[in-house]
């Protein structure tokens, strides 16, 4: 595997913290989805990210940790253009 550190400018998300076991992350997915849905934030403009703190494979499920995120850049802007 290949490993490539990329900079970019700072990005704000809205984020939703997932705590537990990796098989149930889907769960903390699909609140965001549901959020994005109510904020009609669905389309490719709004770019999703996962941020993984631990390893899935190595830490023990009650120590597992990821955010999963929507860019909110894009939503500032659709806020203060209205």
């Amino acid at each position: 595997m290949e490993v490539e550190i990329v900079l970019f400018p700072m990005t704000y998300l809205v984020i939703i913290e997932h705590y537990g076991a990796p098989k149930l992350e889907h769960e903390s997915v699909n609140k965001l989805i549901k959020w994005r849905q109510e904020n009609q934030l669905l389309d490719d403009k709004y770019r999703n990210y996962g941020i993984h703190y631990t390893n899935p494979k190595t830490t023990p499920p009650e120590k597992h940790h990821v955010d999963f995120g929507t860019l909110l850049m894009n939503l500032l802007l659709k806020t203060f253009m209205e």
